[in-house]
């Protein structure tokens, strides 16, 4: 699993199954191993395979915990590489309905629904959850101490994590002081009083607000005081689940050395971690007492009707899952009538309620209406006629989506500034986290519109209420939010040629195998899903379908294998008519250059401003990511500017006439080698035409 070797991983497997040595400790490992390849169909089947052998009935309690490890793993697989919260749910209510109490779900099992919850959007879900772990789980007494049934810290933390999201923040703070009625203070704990001092200053409840806040310093300080007594006893805290599930201290009688070498890491991990986390939990809440003095104009509708988020609109709903097949065909043929475009406003609309919007209300009729004049505009010609002429005949179905599927232009959400009649430039920023970048360039620049893209929903709500308490949820505002996957928006949801500039600040690379099977001319064989974003067919699909005609997309990242990678990648022939060096010509074109391929160059200088679109010098280009990377390096010893090393691809999206002589002249060429070939094909049938005549002729004289 850690070489990300999939056909290993199933080479090993299939062998344990033709000599019947596979048990539930194998299937538990597989399982494990598929889902940390992104192969979660894989993990499912073995999943499937190991339940139909009867393995985790047959011998004990110990096949039954392995089966509960199992199917923790597969639940982990579905949330986090399907990101299908349908399928989990599936397996977490088989498990919690299973007559044997040692094969039902423990705490570790219940953290993991829940962070699917909480990077998914799913509210109602992780509080009714935590309800039964309070109320169902902790009542019965062999399931909460034998198998570990009852919720922890991290339970109480995540749950109040997402109502959060929602803004509902006396819910939370009511789930928060529930938490150290029964826990007392653990590390981590500081965090739920800072989400929901967050979510009631978005609220506009400072009073609120200001009682979490100074909440969340004593918890604090209560923290560090424990942390300077003693560290030995910091590091011997051992949790139940999470991050409090790791080991956290190297035992002086351990005698295996990889062993004490490998907890000795995940120590050290762990306290890079909680210092960096520790200190922007510090920052934070300084910034939030300061918007609260401040008090800065909040008006949540115009934010909302500027975010986004992207889904399989056709997908079941939950209520569809849980009512079965029951007037299924029925509520298909319904669903095919609507059109795609109000399916796809409908929808917008309703998952809006992740972030605090209510289903009926002038709040959620504003986004409606503005959606309906977004998807309106993204909307081709020819599909509009389509689907005129098909509602005039009464055959409205589902194959308009075969046809063309309705799009969202982002820059109709947008007022434009006050005295102007045209819309201002849309720059996207992708892999946002957070939103402190985006953050700090809306507030910079107002001439243009800024988008944060971000996949993750606790990423996005806090970029949300980030935008919120820094006065860009208003009328006039500049900032907006996309929510879902980057591939999926950026290629089949939002209008082509609509942004001006595009940003991906420090996406997350892939491992060394990866990189060693994703280069080109490499002899390792890449039959492995894709782990990571910035792929070749990302930057075509996906980057150059968005950006205008010089537009341009500026990638930044830390790792030096990972931007050789993606410069080879860019460089590369069929990539050559899409994108070029947007600095090449310049007197920034040699600036810092350390590596190039043909007319492509990786730089370790921020590029001008002028050129890309953004500062990424000083406090003004820093974000999240930055800081913990250098928290990082620090902590191994590395200071100063090598701290803060960065490499800059900054590439300009070609004219489309570039690409369209490019195909010109490769269509003279093949005409002109088919105007041979043509040639060449009638003198053989002229020369084939005379031999047979030749024939002809000779038989005729033979037989006079």
């Amino acid at each position: 699993a850690n070489a990300r070797d999939l056909a290993g991983i199933h080479k090993q497997l299939a062998d344990l199954e033709d000599k019947g040595w596979a048990n539930g400790h194998t299937y538990a490992a597989a399982v494990n191993a598929f889902c940390r390849c992104y192969d979660w169909q894989a993990a499912r089947d073995a999943l499937s395979r190991a339940e139909g052998r009867h393995v985790f009935r047959q011998g004990g309690s110990v096949a039954a915990s392995s089966g509960v490890v199992t199917r923790t793993s597969m639940i982990r697989g579905y949330c986090e590489v399907a990101r299908d919260l349908d399928k989990a749910r599936r397996v977490f209510s088989r498990m919690e309905k299973d007559k044997s109490t040692e094969a039902r779900p423990n705490t570790r099992t219940a953290n993991t629904f829940l962070r699917g919850c909480l990077t998914l959007g799913s509210v109602d879900e992780a509080a009714a959850l935590l309800e039964r772990m309070e109320n169902e789980w902790s009542k019965d007494e062999t399931w909460c101490n034998e198998y570990g049934g009852a919720p922890d810290a991290s339970s109480y933390e995540m749950v109040v994590n997402i109502l959060c999201q929602a803004l509902r923040h006396k819910q939370a703070s009511a789930t928060a002081n529930r938490c150290l009625e029964r826990l007392g203070t653990s590390p981590g704990c500081a965090s739920m009083f800072v989400a929901v001092a967050r979510a009631a200053a978005v609220c506009k409840d400072y009073q609120a607000a200001n009682r979490a806040a100074k909440r969340a310093h004593r918890v604090l300080s209560m923290e560090e005081k424990t942390c300077a007594d003693d560290e030995q006893a910091n590091s011997e805290v051992v949790g139940s689940g999470g991050k409090r599930g790791m080991i956290k201290a190297v035992e002086a009688d351990i005698e295996d050395e990889e062993t004490a070498k490998s907890q000795a890491a995940r120590a050290r991990s762990l306290q890079v971690f909680q210092s960096h986390r520790h200190a922007d939990l510090l920052a934070e809440l300084k910034s939030i007492e300061k918007n609260i003095d401040k008090e800065r104009p909040i008006d949540l509708q115009w934010l909302w009707s500027r975010t986004l988020i992207i889904e399989d609109h056709n997908a079941r709903t939950e209520e569809e899952a849980q009512s079965g097949n029951k007037g299924k065909k029925k509520k298909k043929e319904k669903r095919d009538k609507v059109p795609p475009d109000k399916k796809l406003v409908q929808a917008l609309c309703k998952r809006l309620s992740a972030f605090g919007l209510k289903e009926s209300g002038p709040e959620a009729d504003l986004s409606s209406k503005l959606f309906k004049g977004a998807v309106r505009g993204g909307r081709s010609g020819r599909f509009a006629r389509l689907h005129k002429k098909r509602k005039k005949n009464k055959k409205i179905s589902g194959e308009v989506d075969a046809i063309g599927k309705p799009k969202v232009d982002l820059a109709a959400l947008f007022q434009p500034l006050e005295g102007e009649a045209t819309q201002r430039p849309l720059h996207l920023e992708i892999c946002s986290g957070g939103g402190e970048w985006i953050c700090s360039r809306a507030m910079r620049d107002k001439s243009a519109c800024w988008v944060a893209c971000e996949l993750r929903f606790d990423r996005a709500a806090r970029c949300f209420q980030r935008l919120s308490l820094h006065g860009l949820a208003t009328q006039q505002g500049n900032a907006g939010l996309v929510v879902g996957d980057a591939c999926h928006a950026l290629e089949s949801c939002l209008q082509p040629s609509s942004c001006m500039r595009l940003f991906i600040n420090h996406p997350e690379p892939p491992s060394l195998a990866e990189l060693e099977a994703a280069v080109p001319g490499s002899e390792v064989v890449a039959e492995r899903p894709a782990t990571h974003l910035v792929t070749a067919s990302f930057l075509r699909n996906g980057c150059a379908a968005v950006l205008k005609s010089g537009g341009v997309l500026t990638i930044c990242t830390d790792s030096w294998e990972y931007g050789e990678w993606l410069l080879k990648t860019v460089a590369a022939p069929d990539m050559a008519d899409i994108f070029e060096d947007a600095l090449h010509g310049t007197s920034a074109s040699k600036l810092k250059r350390l590596a190039r391929v043909g007319k492509v160059g990786l730089r370790g200088e921020p590029p001008p401003a002028e050129v890309c679109g953004a500062e990424y010098r000083g406090k003004a280009g820093t974000s999240y990511f930055q800081r913990l990377k250098e928290t990082e390096k620090s902590f191994r010893g590395v200071s100063g500017a090598d701290a803060q090393e960065r490499y800059f691809l900054c590439l300009r999206r070609r004219d489309a006439s570039h690409a369209g002589k490019t195909m010109k002249l490769e269509e003279q060429a093949t005409g002109e080698k088919n105007v041979v070939s043509s040639s060449r094909k009638h003198s053989r049938r002229k020369r084939r035409e005379k031999k047979k005549a030749a024939g002809k002729s000779m038989k005729l004289e033979e037989q006079a």
